[in-house]
């Protein structure tokens, strides 16, 4: 998933920090590397229904994966953000 709770250099340096990444995957069309992606988020939810909103359905939504990764950096709940960065 992600590796950093942020874009840019700085926290906030683009608005949010991800308001530009929902532009660019819909410019970039459809990415192979999202189904198994969507594979690896679904494992590491577990089960776990609040984890699992973000990245469950037929296809990866890339919108609710920044979603996901915009929810941990406010909320900064730990289990939230331990979910977005696992690798």
């Amino acid at each position: 998933m992600s590796s950093a709770l942020r874009e840019g250099a700085y926290e906030g340096e683009f608005g949010t920090g991800f308001s530009n990444a929902n532009y660019w995957y819909r410019a970039a069309g459809p990415l192979e590397v999202l189904p198994a992606l969507q594979a690896a988020a679904l494992e590491a939810a577990g089960g776990d229904s609040r984890y699992e909103k973000y990245v469950a359905g037929p296809r990866l939504d890339t919108t609710r994966l920044v979603a996901l990764c915009d929810e941990a950096l406010r909320s900064k709940d730990p289990g939230l953000c331990a979910f977005a960065t696992k690798n």
